[in-house]
């Protein structure tokens, strides 16, 4: 944006901004990259203008640190995040304004150091970061945030019935939380539980369904489990429900069709890929991937 180019010219002739004045500058351009995603610029500004002075740490801590994390660099953001997190819990309730606004970010520093340590692979000091963070959430939302963040993992990790324990958990706070259902889903597809994949999916449509996602995996299910109808019935609901289909959907469609033998095989097939949308698309990559899944 305009603004930012008048920053950072600001920045680098050392003139002085009536909103912003000394260091303060430097953090607010930073954040601003930040959240238009120039990440590689804000790294270069806040490795060129350090902070001047101890009144500054905290602001640069907390924004090197996330910036770090951002840009995938997961072993250089740990000491940022690690102090970012330290000096919220060293934080005096003096009453003013700036601590209460720290004090508040406990859940935040939390959450997103567990989610670094996870990248490193930390899964011990993840856990207890996601646990810490669930305790001291402000709300329901960062507790259901915190929460799905942590379940996640567990999947990662392959540990499904955890998964679905804390999906439970989910629920019972806010029963119309869709990613909660979305996680217990998936841990159920992969143990095969199809009486309870069926159950989330049945509140899903309740709950106003629009994940693609959701509907391809519950197609790869039946397909995989040679239930060629119960996923032609899936993709009946998805276009129902007006779903925009990727090239991995059309071809899951074409599929179940070959699969079941449909006379209108052949000329669905035709129909689906000679659309505008998939003139220009490689389509051997999503069928290997239907293969492979």
């Amino acid at each position: 944006t305009k603004l930012i180019e008048q920053y950072l010219y600001k920045i680098e002739n050392n003139i002085e901004d009536e909103h912003f004045p000394g260091y303060e500058l430097v953090i607010e351009t930073g954040w601003m990259l930040y959240q238009n995603d120039r990440i590689e610029e804000a790294i270069k500004l806040l490795e060129k203008y350090e902070i001047p002075s101890e009144e500054y740490r905290y602001s640069y801590t907390n924004l090197f640190g996330r910036v770090l994390y951002k840009r995938t660099a997961y072993k250089k953001a740990l000491p940022y995040l690690k102090r970012w997190r330290r000096m919220i819990w060293e934080t005096e309730d003096d009453g003013t304004e700036e601590a209460k606004k720290r004090l508040e970010r406990k859940c935040m520093s939390c959450a997103i150091l567990g989610a670094n340590y996870f990248k490193l692979g930390d899964r011990e000091n993840a856990i207890e970061c996601l646990e810490t963070a669930i305790k001291e959430a402000n709300n329901l939302g960062e507790v259901l945030n915190c929460m799905n963040q942590l379940s996640s993992m567990y999947l990662e990790w392959e540990e499904y019935d955890r998964v679905i324990q804390i999906c439970d958990e989910m629920i019972k706070k806010y029963d119309k939380y869709s990613p909660a259902y979305c996680l217990r889903l998936l841990a159920n597809c992969r143990l095969n539980n199809e009486e309870e994949i069926l159950h989330d999916y049945k509140i899903l449509n309740q709950i106003s369904l629009n994940n693609t996602n959701v509907y391809k995996l519950i197609t790869d299910y039946f397909i995989n489990n040679k239930k060629y109808d119960k996923a032609q019935a899936v993709i009946a609901q998805a276009e129902a429900n007006q779903i925009d289909f990727t090239p991995k959907m059309m071809l899951q469609k074409i599929k179940v069709l070959r699969l079941l033998n449909a006379i209108e095989y052949k000329y669905q097939t035709e129909e689906l890929l000679s659309k505008e949308y998939y003139i220009n698309v490689d389509m051997s990559k999503y069928i290997a991937l239907l293969i492979d899944h």
